[in-house]
């Protein structure tokens, strides 16, 4: 079609893609993180107990259930007595926000996931703040060095877009992958237990990915807090997993276990580091619990 210049003009979305103005925040990535269960994404305690008993009773019929028996049907689906395909019928929706492209690139393994992103090709990136482990913020000097890269990083963002030369689309390569990202995760129920399940570990998934699913967990206790008797999600569970491959040729083996998984024969030169994985806090840690201890401790002491 021909150009026309007397078509009224369109304001997009992204119409300020262009705006390189630089601030960035630097803030410890532990601290920051947060993990919100949106309102009106779940069905409450009550609205479950109106449909589950009927779902998961369909094999023999419909029958109404009195108050005491919907309760019962209710607890026992949630601690997998019933039919499991009735875990698959709620779902939930997290905003996680203070999160990296490093956790982002874990949750979108779980193929289960629906997500939706504050996106890198439709804004501005010059003010993106940029998430930093408590590990690196107390490596002082080498902090001033990381904070010098990046600002450089967006510098060269800034002069790239500019140029009017470069497209932000290509320009944005050049950003660290530690800027703050905010993701929407929906799940049902199943596929958020797994999840969880999984990414808790403290032997092999990172600091990020522990406090998602513990921050998760915690958001669920709050909308259903008679899940808390049931202690579906142990902090300190198990990994057979890792047990089982932790003296094998592809294992990523980076700390000494965890008390609750020491439960194999190992030697020391098995693993990267000599120590456990919270001894690895920066070059001058201060005295103080770490953000991630204070936290993990606080999540124990709540759910216990």
């Amino acid at each position: 079609m021909p150009r026309n210049e007397k078509l009224s003009k369109i304001e997009h979305k992204s119409s300020n893609i262009l705006d390189t103005t630089i601030k960035t925040e630097y803030n410890c990535l532990e601290a920051f993180l947060r993990v919100q269960l949106l309102l009106g994404s779940y069905l409450t305690w009550d609205q479950l107990k109106d449909y589950i008993p009927k779902f998961v009773d369909a094999t023999w019929g419909l029958k109404e259930h009195t108050d005491e028996e919907k309760e019962d049907i209710l607890i026992r689906m949630f601690k997998g007595e019933h039919l499991p395909g009735s875990m698959e019928t709620f779902r939930f929706t997290f905003l996680v926000t203070g999160m990296t492209y490093v956790g982002v690139s874990h949750f979108l393994r779980h193929r289960e996931i629906t997500f939706s992103a504050v996106c890198t090709g439709d804004r501005p990136l010059a003010q993106d703040n940029i998430m930093v482990p408590e590990s690196i913020m107390n490596s002082p000097e080498l902090f001033k060095r990381y904070v010098k890269t990046c600002d450089e990083q967006k510098q060269i963002y800034k002069e790239l877009v500019d140029s009017k030369k470069v497209s932000t689309m290509d320009a944005r390569y050049v950003l660290p992958k530690s800027t703050e990202q905010q993701y929407f995760m929906s799940m049902n129920w199943l596929t958020l237990i797994k999840v969880i399940k999984q990414r808790i570990d403290r032997n092999i998934q990172p600091k990020e990915d522990n406090l998602i699913v513990m921050k998760m967990w915690n958001e669920i206790l709050k909308v259903y807090p008679k899940l808390k008797e049931l202690h579906l999600i142990d902090i300190d569970q198990e990994n057979k997993f890792y047990q089982l491959n932790a003296r094998k040729e592809r294992s990523t083996n980076l700390y000494l276990p965890e008390p609750q998984d020491d439960k194999f024969d190992w030697r020391l030169d098995d693993f990267v580091y000599p120590c456990k994985r919270e001894n690895l806090n920066g070059t001058h840690p201060e005295e103080k619990k770490s953000w991630f201890q204070s936290i993990y401790e606080n999540f124990k002491k709540i759910w216990s």
